[in-house]
């Protein structure tokens, strides 16, 4: 039989040579490459000087930011064309290696080391993936223009998004647009091109809009990095910070940015919302005032100086700011429902009730408008309709533990004490350590005569909120267990 005859030492010099010199052509390429990459640039850099004097430009300033306009989009290119150059060379390493290894084994079957049926099947698989190398480079190719004109279209885009006053809430299209944008900023910078700081803002805004806070910090503080006068930066963080309940460091952000525009009237606004946060009222008050001297007609202003005023038991001077943010706006129910708690403060619940009807017509989705008219019914008698208006508010929002507290207390004075223990065990469900659910929960099984029940989340309520010993003592609801031994000895 036929001894198959295997690879020599000799001939393993000669594949390993072959490869060396594969190798070295590589680099060389490599090399020519970047080269030539580099004797380009600076020309595609140059300013065109003719087309420079020729073009009549007002003022020296506007000639030196068109030349830097047109560097930065030069240089752009040129990364971009650096990044797809790299890529095709890339694959066309990666074509000649498939090359490399069909010779390295052809040799090794014309010697015998490889059956020919083997050989075959390797052949077959290496002109697969030689077709797959060459489908790559044609879809990089593709992927290079749609990039530079994405991106063109980007940086176009970039510049007309205008991020709406940080206190509202924007609508879906401008989320999309910022979202759209910051997905385009990620293939940017695979491709190798820089972004500034406008890019950053809006990376910032998108994480924002999604709830990631943190990730939305880390971004600010990259954009004030770059560029330390940024007032928007500065704002947006404190806006971010303020939304951590981080106050104190918030306070930091607006003075920062008042450092830079002292005439801003939204940092102002935010650092009042910031000093109200710190219980600091006198001082958000006069940070308001400065706002409406700067921009009297800032709706924000009216609506947040209210909420102090109000809060600070001004009931007169707060229901003024809100009348002055429905001139501005007639239909803005932020500003509605503050009138209506405001009235409310004022003993005026009828008054307050047409408010609160106001503003759910023109937002019927919003839980905080049917929670205060559910308030408002209540202190009215209505405690049908009050039980009708917290149950709106939790469909818009499930976990609204006031509102399911308020319909317990509501369904209790209508004597539907299993109904308003339902509504307990929700709040339980949403936050055990509600203090009060659970004192609540004690009266209602106290009135259905269920002592021993009572006194276990009577125990649970003083467990949580000490206060809750002297509320039992005085509480109608537990007035026929005053003597028994067993509540003393909870209420002790």
């Amino acid at each position: 039989m036929k001894q198959p005859v295997f690879i020599t030492k000799r001939n393993y010099v000669c594949l390993i040579g072959i490869t060396f010199l594969c190798i070295i052509a590589c680099f060389n390429a490599i090399n020519a490459e970047e080269s030539k990459s580099d004797v380009a640039e600076p020309q595609e850099n140059k300013p065109k000087a003719e087309e420079s004097s020729k073009s009549k430009i007002n003022t020296q300033e506007s000639a030196i930011v068109q030349t830097a306009q047109n560097n930065s989009q030069t240089a752009e290119n040129s990364i971009l064309d650096r990044s797809i150059s790299i890529l095709n060379l890339v694959a066309t390493l990666l074509a000649i290696l498939v090359a490399l290894i069909a010779l390295i084994i052809a040799i090794a079957v014309a010697v015998g080391a490889f059956n020919v049926n083997k050989w075959k099947k390797i052949r077959k698989d290496i002109e697969q993936y030689r077709d797959d190398i060459k489908s790559y480079c044609n879809e990089v190719e593709k992927i290079k223009d749609k990039a530079l004109a994405d991106y063109k279209e980007a940086k176009e885009g970039n510049n007309k998004i205008i991020v709406p006053p940080f206190l509202q809430e924007p609508g879906n299209e401008i989320k999309q647009q910022v979202e759209f944008f910051a997905k385009k900023l990620e293939i940017y910078e695979l491709f190798g091109m820089p972004l500034d700081a406008k890019d950053y803002m809006n990376r910032s805004t998108d994480f924002y809009y999604k709830g990631r806070y943190e990730e939305s910090l880390k971004v600010l503080d990259k954009v004030i990095e770059i560029d330390l006068k940024n007032s928007r930066a500065w704002l947006n963080k404190g806006v971010t910070l303020e939304k951590l309940e981080r106050h104190s460091e918030a306070l930091i952000a607006c003075e920062e940015a008042l450092k830079i525009e002292p005439w801003k009237a939204d940092a102002l606004v935010l650092k009042g919302i910031t000093l109200r946060a710190l219980k600091r009222h006198s001082e958000a008050l006069i940070a308001y005032e400065q706002a409406l001297k700067i921009d009297p007609k800032n709706i924000d202003v009216w609506i947040n100086k209210g909420i102090v005023l109000e809060e600070l038991e001004k009931y007169s001077e707060a229901l003024i700011a809100c009348e002055e943010a429905l001139k501005i706006e007639p239909w803005k129910a932020d500003a509605l429902v503050l009138k209506g708690i405001t009235l409310f403060g004022m003993k005026k619940p009828f008054e307050a009730l047409i408010a609160f009807d106001s503003a759910s017509k023109i937002d019927p989705k919003n839980a905080n408008i049917w929670y205060n008219r559910g308030f408002a019914l209540g202190k009215s008698g209505k405690y049908q309709d009050e039980i009708t208006a917290y149950e709106e508010a939790i469909k818009i929002d499930p976990k609204y533990v006031n509102a399911w507290v308020n319909k317990g207390v509501a369904l209790g004075l209508l004597k539907r004490h299993s109904e308003a223990l339902i509504a307990y065990e929700e709040v339980l469900k949403i936050d055990s350590k509600h203090a009060s659910a659970w004192f609540n929960k004690a009266c209602m099984y106290s009135l259905m005569n269920k002592k021993d029940e009572s006194l276990r989340d009577l125990a649970k309520a003083i467990e949580l909120d000490v206060k809750h010993k002297d509320n039992a003592k005085k509480d109608e609801d537990f007035k026929w267990l005053w003597d028994d031994a067993d509540f003393k000895k909870v209420v002790q």
